[in-house]
């Protein structure tokens, strides 16, 4: 019996980078400046100013030759925020490899279905589900799988049982903010997970301009209750959002709606594993499928697996496949938080062959460090988890420089970084370098938290000539947020109007 294999996103979203990318050269040029010119005019933009309360590592350096652009502070290890992404997008390149693939499975096992796991952060993922060719929503999946379980699986379903155990059942970071956990960017990970593990409420007026707002939700989830505690209204601003609980998936609606729209507000579920296998339970009894027994039917007859449980003889229904580099642009490029603790915890179980974890992923990422870059790397790195949600992260501009080099000696990989990585325009850099002219390719990671700015990545030539840079800045003040943005892009600039002038005729680094 032959599984239905479903590619989760088999269309490349960003052009290949070839030759024929960098041909594309802008002939424009920002003010000519020498190395030892950047420096000072880095130093001039922060004396002076309330960023100087802030602290602040960068360094900028040619991989050609070693020179140094500039550098401030670079041993000090700083909050990264998001630019931890970059140390795990890197290792899970190095560890897994390029043509890595997640795979979500549907097994039979005598009268029971098993869901499998591999760790995929895209299943069900309406964004990776739209890039496909025909596009699909999270019903159109669904009804794929039902299908091919009502096909190729048994007729009556004892039980569907949840293999997550590729990942621990730690699904939230000790370290991650209470109060935010309920939103998406802090949804919970696990070795099973659907839809970005969140529900996306889309609410708009009841029909008579007063009282409890209507809505939609996606996913259907018909065996749970929502408590609805906002209001319609018609005067201030739109406010609906949802509350759930820690440890339970009880949601109450709240806040004021005063007009449709497109854009949902979205909830982080509770043990997406379970979830998921509910998710799958409710459509196949929707559809006809005999699912349980007395007294535990429909989603009633879901379960986790044991931790020492074992299936033999269970045969594939149906597999959907994600390959890393569709997983690693949501990673980079949009800066989604599931994706990068998914890879963290999956490299974690690539090394240890046991459920990967935040400790064990850690420590593989540190060893790769300490093994690639040297100890003293090593030893002023403190990983917590792979997104950059925790505070407790800490990471030198100079490690992360080395690092971001070490993974341009690699053709594929640095190909496939740099394709993972935003441009301006794009991802979480759409609104950056507005209104500005560059005359080589920037491709970055952004990060931002409370009082922390981060901007590293590659400014590279038509030539393929490179420049790496990385900055953090923590302790920013609340008064010059914003001015710390602008001022990392401007320095950005002068590496590129430096790289304009130096990359003619020159050869290019790593390939």
């Amino acid at each position: 019996m032959q599984a239905v294999q479903i590619r989760n996103h088999s269309f490349r979203f960003k052009a290949a980078l070839s030759t024929l990318v960098w041909a594309c050269f802008l002939c424009f040029s920002t003010s000519v400046v020498v190395a030892q010119d950047l420096q000072a005019q880095v130093r001039r933009k922060i004396t002076g100013t309330e960023l100087a309360k802030a602290s602040f590592t960068a360094v900028a350096l040619d991989p050609s030759d070693g020179r140094v652009l500039f550098s401030f502070n670079p041993q000090q290890a700083l909050i990264p925020a998001s630019n931890m992404k970059l140390l795990t997008s890197g290792a899970a390149l190095m560890v897994l490899g390029p043509d890595f693939a997640f795979e979500t499975r549907i097994d039979a096992a005598g009268d029971r279905i098993l869901l499998v796991g591999s760790g995929d952060p895209a299943f069900g993922d309406p964004v990776i589900l739209n890039r496909s060719q025909p596009p699909l929503t999270i019903e159109d999946l669904l009804t794929q799988l039902v299908g091919a379980v009502k096909q190729r699986g048994p007729k009556t379903i004892s039980e569907v049982i949840v293999d997550d155990r590729v990942f621990d059942r730690e699904f939230v970071h000790s370290s991650w903010p209470i109060e935010q956990l309920n939103l998406w960017y802090c949804a919970e990970v696990g070795g099973v997970n659907v839809y970005t593990n969140v529900l996306a409420f889309y609410p708009r007026p009841a029909p008579e301009g007063a009282g409890s707002p209507l809505y939609t939700v996606e996913p259907r989830v018909p065996w749970i209750e929502f408590q609805n505690n906002a209001r319609t209204v018609t005067t201030g601003r739109q406010t609906f959002w949802i509350a759930r609980p820690q440890r339970k998936n009880e949601f109450s609606l709240r806040g004021d709606v005063r007009s449709s729209g497109a854009e949902a507000a979205r909830v982080a579920i509770h043990n997406p594993p379970l979830f998921t296998g509910q998710l799958l339970a409710e459509r196949l009894a929707s559809s006809g499928a005999s699912i349980g027994s007395a007294g535990r039917t429909g989603v009633q007859a879901v379960r986790l697996a044991e931790l020492d449980e074992r299936f033999e003889g269970a045969v594939p229904i149906a597999i959907v496949k994600t390959p890393l580099i569709d997983v690693l642009e949501r990673c980079n490029t949009q800066s989604h938080n599931l994706y990068a603790e998914a890879l963290i915890k999956r490299i974690g179980h690539a090394v240890t062959s046991e459920p990967g974890t935040w400790s064990n992923g850690a420590a593989v990422i540190r060893s790769l460090i300490s093994e690639r870059l040297g100890p003293d790397h090593a030893s002023r790195t403190r990983i917590a988890d792979g997104s950059g949600m925790s505070r407790e992260n800490r990471v030198s501009a100079e490690t992360l420089a080395a690092w971001l080099i070490e993974v341009s000696k690699n053709d594929r990989v640095y190909r496939e970084m740099l394709t993972s990585l935003a441009k301006p325009g794009e991802g979480t850099l759409r609104t950056r370098f507005q209104g500005t002219s560059v005359a080589n390719n920037i491709y970055a990671k952004s990060g931002y938290l409370n009082g922390v700015r981060g901007l590293s990545g590659y400014v590279v030539a038509p030539n393929g000539q490179q420049v790496v840079f990385a900055m953090i800045m923590n302790d920013i003040p609340s008064s010059v947020s914003t001015q710390s943005r602008v001022f990392m892009e401007e320095v950005v600039l002068m590496i590129d109007g430096w790289l304009a002038d130096r990359a003619i005729d020159r050869p290019a680094y790593g390939g």
